[in-house]
């Protein structure tokens, strides 16, 4: 399958459209939540006409710092958003700082509020990722084999005359998987912040392994590690040490820590060992991509469900 020759309709990007039908997607979700949660109802609107223009704003400004040399010559191309690069990360910190002073500011929960919203969240992102399709951008690895060069596993790239991944569609997918956790799941059983948690766990292991298929990643200096791997890492190690807490006595906290020094040990082994891999094999090594950040990223997610889903200790119920 191939991307296609159109990108826009009647003159309006294909990608803009995508980010819209996202939003709007996000908007009547949360406003279904707010309502059953007991907010009042304007607090959804008052909260997308303000995180949503600093969201896309710090997602552009993410996008912009580390890959400023795109930019340099072409001050003005910084403007073009409709032109693609909107970094994901960017504009969740953004929005979330956005939101965090308006709960601030409302005295509502920040936790609360920020539940009501993730799961529209992460099914916008899922909308938003076609974006990248129509914008020919955030493709994989090439796919030299010809019993591979199909969609979804691959989409073909005219200007290169090649197949690659279709890296935009893993991570569509993945959204969607977890937007039926969220909403179906912990939406029902968890408590507040157990949304917030369960996003940021969940997007942050996909990413950690999709980010390691893409050829268009920023790297940490030339270390050859992905800062949006690094990111997603640090995010799940997070994530996974608040659940171990919550589910502990205070007296046994110090479990956390140590959880989260192990964790960040042997995840940060992984990721040098692929990078390494990875330089030294070459961009079609797909294999010494796949098998460290996918190996880690499933059994930091299998230890957030069995940590989630065990009994609470007595000391916390």
């Amino acid at each position: 399958m191939a991307v296609p020759s159109f990108n826009s309709i009647g003159g309006v990007k294909m990608y803009a459209i995508m980010i819209v039908a996202g939003v709007i997607a996000a908007y009547f979700l949360a406003s279904y939540e707010a309502k059953k949660k007991g907010f009042a109802r304007d607090t959804i609107t008052d909260v997308f006409l303000l995180a949503l223009p600093i969201g896309l704003i710090g997602a552009r400004i993410y996008f912009v710092l580390f890959h400023f040399d795109l930019y340099a010559n072409d001050f003005l191309s910084v403007f073009k958003i409709w032109e693609g690069g909107l970094a994901i990360y960017g504009g969740v910190i953004a929005g979330a700082a956005a939101i965090y002073f308006y709960a601030r500011h409302k005295k509502l929960s920040f936790f609360a509020l920020c539940d009501i919203l993730v799961s529209g969240v992460i099914l916008a992102q899922a909308f938003g990722r076609w974006g990248n399709y129509f914008n020919i951008e955030a493709y994989g690895l090439t796919i030299t084999d010809a019993a591979f060069q199909f969609f979804p596993l691959a989409v073909y790239v005219p200007s290169l005359a090649e197949w690659h991944m279709a890296t935009f569609f893993y991570e569509s997918a993945w959204n969607v998987l977890g937007f039926i956790l969220l909403f179906f799941v912990i939406r029902k059983k968890g408590k507040t912040g157990d949304s917030m948690l369960w996003y940021f766990l969940w997007y942050g292991a996909g990413r950690m392994v999709i980010e390691g298929f893409r050829l268009d990643s920023l790297y940490l200096f030339s270390t050859g590690i992905r800062v949006s791997q690094l990111l997603s890492l640090l995010l799940v190690i997070a994530m996974l040490v608040i659940l171990v807490y919550k589910r502990a006595s205070i007296k046994k906290a110090l479990s956390a820590v140590i959880f989260a020094a192990l964790s960040l040990a042997v995840s940060s082994l992984c990721l040098f060992w692929q990078s390494s891999m990875v330089l030294s094999l070459g961009a079609d090594s797909i294999r010494a991509c796949l098998i460290p950040s996918s190996v880690l990223a499933g059994a930091l997610l299998l230890t957030g469900f069995i940590i989630y889903f065990y009994p609470r200790s007595e000391a916390v119920k």
